[in-house]
């Protein structure tokens, strides 16, 4: 047995399949095992697998692959046959006969399948018609052979496999709108389907969103990681060309922690000293302070006198150093410069504090008790005057006073210090101005997580239509679109978004994807 270290991956299979031949089904086993340990899903080590398994006598083994690789390849009808096989040994006629009679549609030859049918009669679609459409297809009948997928696929839709041909005639004969959304369909019941994977990955690519295409080429090489299975189905239209690949591709190099860094002169470690500083910088455990003995008389011990350097009463905390100051010397020079304001501020004593009940006459203006000037009237004239109201008043005011209705607010004129366009700046200054572009993707963006769908398009709708920001809400319109299919509206502004960049063909596809929307919901009606 070689290693996997000298081989690769097609060698490696090829060996395995030596192996089938000569009824060694454990070998060839244990080498598909290391095999998938190394590359998972890649579909050509399944079927080797399935095959070994098959041959080998256990059937849950071999049913569990043969339906694994019917998910990544629907119209593979030797693991249709060899499923419909297992499935007999099982015990499950019917559905072998079901898969026998699907893959004799592909293989209308294939004598297992020819067994295990039945009558052959039965299904919409008869024996050998896919294949004969499709050989139609490569030989330049384009139309009629689309003509006739179309007919099939209607006659049964559920058929994932019936699909992926439709999808493959309409890809070659360049419909790539009709196409995405075909592929797309395939993918939301079968996402693991490597023909779709690869017909988008190269449509994507030719369209320009390199983002999607490469998600496309990331799971085409789950699958197909030598491509050679993408070959095989497309021949020469294959975007791809046949390569090889280490059977146990080499570990990836761990990368080396850097090493502590010592400087030339002898320095310590630069961790070490930071440790220290952070074990510094802890709280401090005070120290238990010794009792003082209490004297004879049984009155406290006098505290020894503070020092007399120090300002103010301040006790020390045991256990942390006490702090050293030096006080700022002043000169002549920095007090000429200290400002005449700060300089009377210092030198004015603070107030004493007002009594709780006292009034502060501080503020206090000029004012005459009862009596009021009306608006309008210079002070000197009392002849109209308005009396406060008191409770206690028993009499009613003199005839000549009158109560003033409040003056209706006005426009002060202007003057040299405020003239009237500064007046009407101020008035101005209330009203909502235009926000800019990029708070408005902000406030489309917090709308989106909010769930106000409605609210963040108004939001995308006036950046679109300022041309501000348009790849940050194509960003945004397409992981939405994609988080939340069944808002057209998204699709409809990725269709504006593309009009606007120039790229008429994803712009079309958006648009259609929302009229799809419109005619499911009015079907859904």
């Amino acid at each position: 047995m070689s290693e996997l270290t000298t081989l690769t991956l097609d060698k490696a299979l090829s060996e395995a399949g030596r192996w089938i031949v000569a009824a060694n089904y454990e070998q060839a086993i244990l080498r598909c095992n290391e095999l998938v340990m190394c590359y998972p899903d890649a579909v050509r080590i399944l079927q080797a697998r399935a095959q070994a398994y098959e041959m080998s006598g256990d059937m849950p083994r071999a049913i569990e692959d043969y339906r694994r690789i019917l998910d990544v390849l629907p119209c593979d009808s030797r693991a249709m046959v060899g499923l419909a096989r297992c499935l007999v040994k099982a015990g499950q006629t019917s559905e072998a006969s079901v898969l026998a009679r699907q893959a004799l549609v592909y293989a209308p030859n294939d004598a297992d399948a020819l067994k295990m049918a039945g009558g052959i009669d039965e299904g919409l679609i008869g024996r050998g018609r896919i294949a004969a459409t499709r050989s139609r297809f490569l030989a330049g009948l384009t139309n009629k052979a689309i003509a006739e997928m179309r007919r099939m696929n209607l006659a049964e839709p559920d058929r994932t496999d019936v699909q992926v041909v439709l999808a493959e005639m309409l890809w070659r004969d360049g419909f790539k709108i009709t196409t995405i959304e075909l592929c797309q369909g395939i993918l939301d019941e079968q996402p693991d389907c490597l023909n779709a994977h690869v017909i988008l990955a190269a449509l994507w690519s030719r369209i320009g969103n390199t983002e999607i295409a490469a998600f496309h080429q990331c799971m085409v090489e789950r699958f197909d990681p030598e491509y050679r299975v993408a070959r095989d189905w497309l021949a020469e239209a294959s975007p791809y060309t046949a390569r090889d690949i280490p059977a146990k591709p080499a570990p990836p190099i761990p990368v080396e922690a850097e090493a502590p860094h010592n400087d030339a002169d002898g320095e310590r470690d630069r961790s070490a000293w930071v440790d220290e500083l952070i074990a510094a910088a802890g709280p401090v455990t005070p120290t238990a302070v010794p009792e003082q003995p209490q004297p004879a008389g049984g009155t406290e011990a006098a505290r020894p006198p503070a020092d007399e350097s120090t300002e103010g009463n301040v006790e020390t905390i045991p256990g942390l150093p006490p702090l050293e100051w030096t006080p700022l010397q002043t000169n002549d020079e920095d007090a000429a410069g200290i400002p005449a304001w700060l300089t009377a501020l210092q030198a004015e004593k603070p107030k004493p504090p007002i009594p709780e009940g006292a009034v502060d006459d501080a503020l206090d203006l000029p004012f005459e008790p009862g009596m009021e000037t009306a608006p309008g009237e210079r002070s000197a004239d009392r002849s109209a005057t308005v009396m406060k109201w008191s409770p206690d008043a028993r009499d009613l005011p003199p005839d000549n006073a009158r109560i003033m209705p409040a003056p209706a607010a006005q426009t002060p004129p202007a003057t040299d210090d405020a003239p009237a366009g500064r007046q009407k700046a101020r008035r101005a200054k209330g009203q909502k101005t235009k926000p800019s572009a990029v708070d408005t993707l902000a406030l489309a963006r917090s709308a989106l997580q909010a769930g106000s769908f409605d609210e963040a398009a108004e939001y995308y709708t006036a950046l679109i239509n300022d041309d501000k920001n348009l790849e940050d809400v194509l960003a945004d319109l397409d992981a939405a679109a994609h988080a939340y299919p069944q808002v057209r509206r998204f699709y409809a502004l990725l269709g504006d978004v593309y009009t606007r960049k120039g790229e008429v063909n994803a712009a079309l596809m958006a648009y259609h994807r929302a009229l799809e929307s419109d005619r499911k919901e009015e079907i859904g009606d």
